[in-house]
């Protein structure tokens, strides 16, 4: 995940921002169970994270592909096709705690002369079909 700052902001007024989220989140949903640790364990020495794979038989990729696939009625493509590079929360997740994590959203950076770009959007109807793929997969892993 990368962070544009503005002018003014620092790291420490990053975390503070974010401490103050999480614990309104907390107070809010009293059974969240979350902790922020930058930079994320596993990460001190190095950005070299090991790759984030889910095997394509796994339910949570079947389930979203599945989405994908009513939502936007064409066959979900599954895998790195178009991908420039990959470094997120799902790597981080995977890596230290475990729990099998896929990437999955609306766009394509494809369009893009460079990434990451200033300019970064995506279309209303990609964001709307990622939601009900997304709705979908929730519903089918969790009842």
């Amino acid at each position: 995940m990368q962070f544009r700052t503005v002018p003014g902001q620092t790291v420490a007024s990053i975390e503070a921002d974010l401490e103050c989220i999480l614990a309104e989140i907390k107070r809010e949903h009293p059974a969240f169970n979350c902790t922020m640790e930058i930079p994320a364990r596993g990460t001190e020495t190095t950005w070299n994270q090991a790759a984030m794979v889910c095997p394509a038989d796994h339910r949570l990729v079947k389930v979203l592909a599945e989405g994908q696939t009513i939502a936007s009625g064409k066959p979900a493509y599954v895998g790195a096709h178009g991908r420039i590079g990959n470094v997120g929360d799902g790597n981080v997740i995977q890596e230290v705690l475990g729990i099998p994590t896929v990437q999955y959203g609306p766009g394509d950076i494809r369009i893009y002369k460079e990434w990451p770009t200033p300019d970064e959007r995506v279309l209303l109807r990609d964001l709307v079909t990622a939601t009900k793929a997304v709705a979908h997969a929730i519903l089918k892993l969790c009842g």
